[in-house]
C-alpha cells in the first residue's frame, strides 16, 4: 500500500472550468486517451460564491457533493427534481453529465466535490469514532482518501502514523487483492473523517456478487 499525505495548505487552486468559481484540487486519477474528459475520478474542495451553471462533464459523469461551510444552496439539476443542499455533512449524490445551476441560501459556500466515471464506483462514509479509542478499518476501495472534516485524527499503519487536521487528506493506493488494516483515532470530541473508496467498476460487481 503507498500513503501520500496531502494537507490543505498544499492543494492547488484552479479556476472551475466554466469560469464560474474556484477549487482547490485535492486527488485526481487522470483518464485514458480517448475519454471525454480529463479525469476519471476527481477529489476537491470547490467554492461556490454566486448563483449560476456548474460546469459541464462528459456522459457518464457522477458527482457527490457535501456541503462543509455556509448555509447551503438548491441545485436545479436537468430532468430532475430539484436537490437542496442545506444539512452540513451531508452527501449528495447527482447526475454530472446533465445541465446543473446552483441557487445559494445566504451567501458563500465550500463544498468537498466527488467526481467519477462510469468504469469506476465510488463509495463515501463518514465516521465519528469515540475519542481517544483507536478503531481499525480497512480501505473501502483501490484507491481510498481520507478527509478530516473536523477534530483531528492519527492514522496508523505498520507502526507509523499520520496526522490529519481539518481539511488535511491522506491517499491510500492498494495493489489488486491487497486488503491491509489500518487504525484510526480521534484526537478531539468533534472528529469526524471521511472516506471515499474508488474501486473499478468490473471489480466493485465482482465484490457485491
Amino acid at each position: 500500500m503507498q500513503i501520500t499525505p496531502l494537507p490543505f495548505a498544499n492543494y492547488r487552486r484552479v479556476p472551475w472550468r466554466n469560469g464560474g468559481g474556484q477549487a482547490m484540487d485535492i486527488a485526481a486519477q487522470a483518464a485514458t486517451a480517448g475519454s471525454a474528459d480529463e479525469f476519471t475520478w476527481r477529489v476537491a474542495l470547490a467554492e461556490i460564491d454566486r448563483d449560476g451553471p456548474f460546469s459541464a462533464y462528459g456522459q457518464g459523469i457522477e458527482r457527490i457533493i457535501t456541503l462543509l461551510d455556509g448555509a447551503g444552496f438548491d441545485l436545479d439539476v436537468a430532468d430532475s427534481p430539484a436537490i437542496s443542499v442545506r444539512e452540513r455533512h451531508m452527501p449528495v449524490r447527482f447526475r454530472g453529465d446533465k445541465p446543473t445551476s446552483c441557487r445559494l441560501q445566504d451567501g458563500r459556500c465550500i463544498v468537498f466535490n466527488v467526481m467519477h466515471d462510469h468504469a469506476h464506483s465510488a463509495q463515501l462514509n463518514i465516521i465519528t469514532p469515540v475519542p481517544n479509542q483507536p478503531l481499525i478499518f480497512s480501505p473501502p476501495g483501490r484507491t481510498t482518501v481520507l478527509f478530516c472534516l473536523l477534530g483531528s485524527f492519527d492514522i496508523k499503519f505498520e507502526e507509523k502514523a499520520h496526522s490529519l487536521k481539518p481539511w488535511d487528506s491522506l491517499r491510500l493506493d492498494l495493489a489488486q487483492g491487497e486488503a491491509p488494516l489500518l487504525t484510526m483515532t480521534a484526537l478531539a470530541p468533534e472528529s469526524r473523517l471521511l472516506l471515499v473508496g474508488f474501486e473499478p467498476a468490473e471489480e466493485a460487481a465482482l465484490h457485491a456478487g
